[in-house]
């Protein structure tokens, strides 16, 4: 399918306005004004606020992943590690500095396709589709914002120069705003298509975001008249679906990008366009394979360049019990090699993508909890004695062995010195054409997928008060997880626990785990029961005595916005004694 051009142009990622955009790279004298009111020009800047989604979500997971009861650090102290343990946290956390800066421009590219939409040429219908994407992708930032700050300054439209004051929106006004820009976008009059798989914003998608947005303001303003719109617009978007008829496997199986109905919306990725652009193939990709995984050894030994960082923890492993597929669609469980004798030097980590499995040695099995039995152990040796008799099995369990036969726990396997091959990694988004680096991946981005939709429909039903088709909505994801293990799946009864668990097996390693945790009141709880960075409920609690349930107000955006910006709880100074 037909992908969006990405125009990476040096200097741009401090875009303050559409001018400094056409600066970048204007040899003819052409000005803003002529440029951006032709039709080539204004498709320039519908494009560079799609490949502004991509500065969001293509790099570190961090800010959507760390502090959470599935992920933590491996064998390196996580550079960030505030935002693992929460003391440190802090308004000076660089990490959140940029997420919030990053938003801000996204939100600025966006204004800027709106305020040019009103002049420029082209046809009336592709104008109105691209006012519908640009006023999506706003909606969208703002609602990345305010599930991480809570209420933020509303920059409605496009700023020409600096304005330093903005004030700061209530809560409630926020999510107002992202309510009135994504309900436009409904109904027949809409100028979306009913769905799109080429990566542009479709009705679907609009309802996915709805229903999501709904069930997030439900919770935050306690108004339980949103879960019941949530939970229509969430079946609004399932009814758009073919259902979830794919495999799990097949979903993530890196051949397949581009070919799944369930798919709602995803960031696209050509290597081949980047390249054929003169562009670095190592610095337009995104690092989304190199997450989640444990160090594997150098990049030349044959196995995929990780960052030993984001590493899925002992409660996760625990989630998943026999029968799901998503265990081995989800997790690298063998590791191949071309010589046993040596298999940290010769790996062929790419080997089941790419045909070679069948003659290739394992050197690393990972098997789940429930099936690393010594009796188990020998019975998947005894299946393959030529190519498993030397295999070091390190079972996913909470005792479990280094890659040298030492018995350690869990936990230590993960982060101690030496750790390496220690952990399944997560293999969802394997790219076998990277050349192993940190930004090489060009596997889509997938934002949202009906998996997440029929989940999203069951907590809203579940908080409206419909317990039955909130266990409807998440058996339908559970079926196709268990789908021909020939074991129960059902649930009945079904708990907010029970959705968050779900979310862990069914979106593992999809950066939502944070906002789930806070959405749901959950994040306290199940921090300090399983996060193993932090030892009890005291480390959330900031100098002002609150608890940080947000993330902080950027200090700089603060000192540098002239209207009174009030911190969040647990970011303010200690109270005068």
């Amino acid at each position: 399918m037909k992908k969006i051009a990405c125009f990476a142009l040096a200097g741009l990622l401090a875009l303050a306005s559409c001018s400094d955009f056409l600066d970048a790279d204007n040899k003819s004298n052409v000005t803003s004004d002529d440029y951006f009111n032709t039709p080539a020009g204004f498709e320039t800047l519908v494009n560079y606020a799609y490949a502004q989604l991509k500065v969001l979500y293509g790099g570190s997971p961090a800010i959507f992943s760390s502090g959470t009861d599935l992920y933590h650090r491996g064998r390196n102290a996580q550079s960030d590690a505030g935002l693992q343990n929460y003391t440190g946290l802090n308004p000076e956390n660089s990490t959140v500095a940029a997420f919030y800066t990053d938003c801000y421009e996204g939100i600025q590219a966006a204004n800027c396709v709106l305020h040019y939409a009103k002049t420029t040429e082209g046809t009336e219908t592709t104008i109105a589709k691209r006012v519908a994407e640009a006023r999506f992708i706003k909606a969208l930032y703002y609602f990345e914002l305010v599930q991480h700050f809570g209420g933020v300054p509303l920059v409605k439209d496009y700023v020409k120069s600096i304005v330093n004051n903005v004030p700061r929106a209530t809560l409630a006004d926020t999510y107002a705003y992202i309510f009135d820009e994504l309900n436009a976008l409904t109904g027949a009059a809409s100028p979306l298509p009913a769905v799109d798989k080429s990566g542009r914003i479709s009705k679907q998608a609009v309802y996915h975001y709805l229903a999501k947005a709904y069930l997030t303001a439900g919770w935050d303003l306690n108004v339980s008249a949103h879960f019941t719109t949530a939970a229509a617009w969430a079946d609004s978007a399932i009814a758009l679906g073919t259902g979830l008829d794919e495999t799990f496997e097949s979903l993530w199986w890196p051949a397949n990008d581009n070919n799944h109905q369930e798919v709602v919306l995803a960031i696209q990725y050509d290597s081949t366009s980047s390249i054929a652009a003169g562009l670095a193939k190592a610095d337009y990709g995104n690092s989304w394979q190199t997450n989640f995984c444990q160090y594997l050894g150098g990049n030349d030994q044959g196995y995929k360049g990780t960052s030993s960082n984001f590493l899925p923890s002992e409660r996760l492993m625990y989630l998943f019990q026999p029968g799901d597929t998503r265990y081995e669609a989800t997790f690298m469980t063998t590791l191949y090699c071309k010589d046993p004798t040596k298999p940290k030097t010769t790996g062929d980590y790419y080997a089941p993508y790419k045909g070679t499995a069948s003659s290739r040695y394992v050197a690393f099995y990972y098997p789940p909890h429930y099936a690393s039995s010594p009796a188990d152990i020998a019975a998947w040796k005894a299946a393959d004695t030529l190519y498993r008799a030397t295999t070091v099995v390190i079972p996913m369990a909470s005792t479990t062995i280094h890659p040298n036969g030492a018995a350690c726990t869990y936990y230590e396997a993960c982060t101690e010195g030496d750790a390496v091959f220690g952990i399944a990694a997560v293999r969802k988004f394997d790219d076998p054409e990277s050349i192993y680096g940190n930004n090489t991946c060009y596997r889509d981005i997938v934002l949202a997928r009906l998996g997440e939709t029929y989940l999203i429909a069951a907590e809203a039903y579940l908080k409206a008060g419909v317990q039955g088709t909130a266990d409807d909505r998440l058996n339908v994801v559970r079926e196709r997880a268990f789908r021909g293990s020939g074991l129960a799946y059902t649930k009945n009864n079904v708990t907010i626990d029970d959705i968050l668990e779900e979310r862990a097996l069914e979106l593992c390693a999809e950066r939502l785990r944070w906002t789930d945790l806070r959405r749901t009141q959950k994040l306290i709880n199940y921090n300090v029961l399983y996060n193993p960075e932090l030892t009890d409920a005291s480390s959330f609690i900031g100098n002002d005595g609150k608890n940080k349930i947000y993330r902080p107000i950027p200090q700089s955006a603060i000192d540098l916005n002239t209207a009174t910006i009030e911190q969040n709880e647990g970011f303010g100074s200690a109270p005068a004694q």
